[in-house]
């Protein structure tokens, strides 16, 4: 827990403490990927070093862009200004877009045996992981009674 300089617990304290509870569950959610990625390759084996190698590239093309796009959204320490935290929003998104785009076509204009349909598979796969790591932290909290009833961690 943050305090202010009074030691009591104030409005920036708690909004400090939100960003760095985000910042670790978005990171949580990037480790989850590189896991799922990693797995997912592996399992490719059964069908063949080229399926295996195109899903590991295909998780790859997912996890990077999303990585740039968390370092980029938490890069400033603590709570910085609203427009600047906008601004960092639109640039991480703007380069994970673009960073996504630039890691198919290197993927595609680099590696000769590649199959797009593993290719494709893993990047979806690993997307999902997005969607699902939060809603799986989420019922986890809620079993150990870590959540009230409006969603918010209890402290107590």
């Amino acid at each position: 827990m943050y305090y202010d300089a009074t030691g009591a617990t104030g409005t920036r304290g708690r909004a400090v403490e939100q960003h760095c509870q985000r910042r670790s569950v978005v990171w949580r959610v990037i480790f989850s990927q590189a896991v799922t990625t990693v797995l997912v390759a592996a399992v490719g084996f059964v069908w063949g070093s080229v399926v295996a190698l195109s899903l590991l590239l295909g998780g790859l093309v997912s996890v990077l862009p999303n990585a740039y796009f968390a370092y980029r959204l938490f890069a400033r320490p603590g709570v910085a200004a609203a427009r600047s935290v906008v601004q960092d929003f639109y640039r991480g998104a703007a380069g994970k877009f673009v960073l996504t785009i630039v890691l198919f076509a290197l993927v595609f204009s680099c590696i000769r045996t590649v199959s797009p349909l593993a290719l494709f598979v893993a990047f979806i796969l690993v997307n999902a992981v997005h969607w699902l790591v939060p809603v799986l932290l989420r019922t986890d909290r809620q079993k150990t009674g870590e959540l009230t009833t409006k969603g918010r961690v209890n402290k107590e």
